[in-house]
């Protein structure tokens, strides 16, 4: 593996909200920095403060599903955000937890944040058992509702999170 790095930034913004946000900012899709100030405030409007509320962002990953298992879900639910993606059709995995009716539920210290479902929260008492079980039922929940596997974004150095 090596590293190569450029004299000029090449920049890539696929994201249609960076883009917006850059432009929105009178910011230049060139610079990666105006870039950058795009997605910490892109961050900042969808996340809770983790010095505010702990919380690690993000905890699921949107999944990427085929062109066939996204019109059948579009069927049921029109409103459905997804992406194209190099593999198939990217979707997003807040909704589904959100349409599952989890957004703002807690399994004892751990709970799925009232405003972001894709974001799990703790009261400041962590316990893994509590993380554990929040997680694999959500999983379960989304697997059976909509033939999705949920993978978990957060890793944990020297082993397995969930």
């Amino acid at each position: 593996m090596h590293l190569t790095l450029h004299r000029r930034a090449r920049t890539s913004v696929d994201y249609g909200a960076i883009r917006d946000a850059v432009s929105a900012a009178g910011g230049d899709l060139q610079n990666p920095l105006d870039i950058a100030h795009a997605v910490i405030a892109i961050r900042q409007s969808k996340l809770p403060d983790p010095d505010v509320i702990p919380n690690v962002g993000s905890f699921f990953k949107n999944p990427v599903v085929s062109v066939a298992q996204r019109d059948a879900l579009l069927k049921r639910h029109p409103d459905l955000p997804h992406f194209p993606d190099s593999d198939g059709v990217k979707i997003a995995a807040g909704f589904l937890i959100d349409q599952a009716g989890w957004r703002g539920r807690w399994i004892g210290s751990v709970g799925v944040h009232a405003d972001q479902a894709l974001v799990l929260v703790n009261n400041g008492q962590p316990v893994l058992a509590d993380l554990r079980t929040l997680v694999k039922q959500v999983r379960s929940e989304i697997k059976a509702r909509y033939h999705i596997h949920l993978d978990v974004e957060p890793t944990q150095v020297g082993g397995s999170l969930i």
